[in-house]
């Protein structure tokens, strides 16, 4: 949970957004650059407390939630601003058990956008708990699931492993986290071959 509590603050901390709203078009009004950066900067910390209380206020509802998520993907796809959001708002559903009532569409939605976005750093426990959750309801495709699920866990290995750290011992145990990770999804892989 400590680690978790760094990443979120270092992911929400670093995070440049591609998303840069507006700043007034006013032709007859001209700014600094340094008031635009901080105008910036504050409109995009906006955009998150708005965007994290959105789904904090529907947090028992998963319809609502995967909607939101797909406005937000509708509006902002395939940008820093997109993908930091979304690795937010699904830390956020799965830190309460409203993820338990998704259905196969929803948690394969969650699980393709993991594969589309840059990071699931935040996600990766979330991720290996989709499988899980698809393997027992829905395991006539389970093994896509974990196809996919493996693709997105090797993909954030290879990022922690390229990434500079000022702390190794920090590094060391994210990649041992990781690791596990992909351990236990082949794990689920052979289990359910042997039950065939």
């Amino acid at each position: 949970m400590k680690y978790l509590s760094i990443f979120l603050l270092i992911f929400i901390t670093i995070s440049c957004s591609e998303h840069k709203p507006s700043i007034e078009e006013n032709q007859n009004e001209k700014t600094t650059l340094g008031d635009a950066i901080t105008s910036s900067k504050q409109v995009d910390l906006k955009h998150r407390i708005q965007f994290i209380n959105q789904v904090q206020t529907n947090i028992s509802n998963p319809d609502a939630l995967i909607s939101i998520l797909k406005e937000l993907k509708s509006n902002y796809q395939s940008s820093d601003f997109y993908n930091n959001h979304f690795e937010m708002g699904v830390a956020e559903i799965f830190r309460s058990n409203v993820y338990l009532d998704f259905d196969q569409e929803q948690l394969s939605f969650l699980l393709s956008e993991f594969d589309e976005v840059d990071s699931a750093l935040l996600n990766l426990k979330n991720i290996q708990t989709i499988v899980k959750i698809l393997k027992v309801k829905y395991p006539e495709n389970y093994d896509d699931s974990k196809s996919l699920a493996l693709r997105i866990v090797k993909k954030n290995k290879l990022m922690i492993e390229s990434m500079e750290w000022d702390n190794s011992d920090i590094k060391a145990q994210k990649i041992k986290e990781v690791n596990q990770i992909e351990l236990n999804l082949n794990y689920y892989r052979a289990q359910i071959y042997q039950n065939i």
